[in-house]
């Protein structure tokens, strides 16, 4: 089976933030002629304040990352799989119509042309561009909700479905540079090279009413190499804080995303 489940988790104590709609795993299964069909499973989730902003251009498309090493493009399998910015809504509601609309019963997203590789990804995105299918990469902000096609044959797994990273009860002296940590639990089929990235495609969580918690993963930073055997194994995910100033609870989410390295 050519499949390789890209896991994703809430990370800390959830916060009010908007929900996006998110790819959760790929399994791309060959058609002939170049083409290949994209199955996905999706889910909605918190993803962090990123979402909330409100734009007064651009569109939101649900669909696939095309021929990155030639065209380029981000490309909607179908027209229809577009909303404009009104000035109104935030990314967040606008990409939720979106997977109401279309995404939530849409079982795969169909490729033809260039053999695909990693760089290709499949998700909801926003673009600058208005009023266009078939939008430049480069135009994509932000490019981390695009899950990347994993290599055939190829699968891993997260068992912890979410972590939660607990500083206690601490001063305010004492939380910058505070560190706290968790395990995570994965399972590949084989060995494998992967990597790690936040959702907001920062290395940090930013925390509400103040400061910042760093993450890494087995004591390196996001978007590392990390060789994972076949079978079992654990991670360590640990946080750094900065910038806390206010006393009291002080709380932030994100989605942690494993890619193909």
């Amino acid at each position: 089976m050519k499949k390789l489940l890209l896991a994703l988790l809430a990370i800390t104590t959830l916060a009010e933030a908007g929900q996006f709609p998110l790819v959760t795993s790929i399994n791309p299964v060959y058609v002939g002629n170049n083409g290949w069909d994209y199955y996905i499973t999706q889910r909605v989730m918190e993803v962090g304040p990123s979402v909330d902003i409100v734009p007064y251009s651009g569109e939101v498309l649900f669909g696939h990352r095309h021929n990155p090493h030639s065209t380029n493009i981000f490309n909607a399998m179908y027209d229809d799989w577009i909303v404009q910015a009104n000035g109104r809504d935030t990314l967040s509601a606008l990409a939720m119509q979106l997977y109401y609309r279309y995404g939530a019963s849409t079982p795969y997203v169909w490729h033809q042309g260039d053999d695909y590789g990693k760089d290709e990804c499949v998700g909801y995105v926003y673009s600058y561009r208005s009023n266009q299918n078939g939008v430049p990469w480069s135009t994509v902000r932000p490019p981390a909700m695009c899950m990347n096609v994993p290599p055939p044959n190829e699968w891993c797994n997260i068992k912890t479905p979410q972590l939660y990273i607990e500083h206690g009860s601490i001063t305010l002296k004492e939380a910058e540079g505070h560190s706290a940590s968790t395990t995570l639990s994965v399972d590949c089929s084989t060995s494998i090279a992967v990597e790690f990235h936040l959702i907001t495609d920062e290395p940090y969580i930013y925390l509400t009413p103040t400061g910042k918690a760093e993450i890494t993963v087995d004591n390196k930073p996001m978007k590392s190499k990390i060789n994972l055997p076949a079978g079992a194994s654990q991670l360590t995910i640990k946080d750094v804080l900065t910038g806390v100033t206010a006393e009291g609870k002080n709380t932030g989410s994100s989605v942690l995303v494993m890619m193909p390295y």
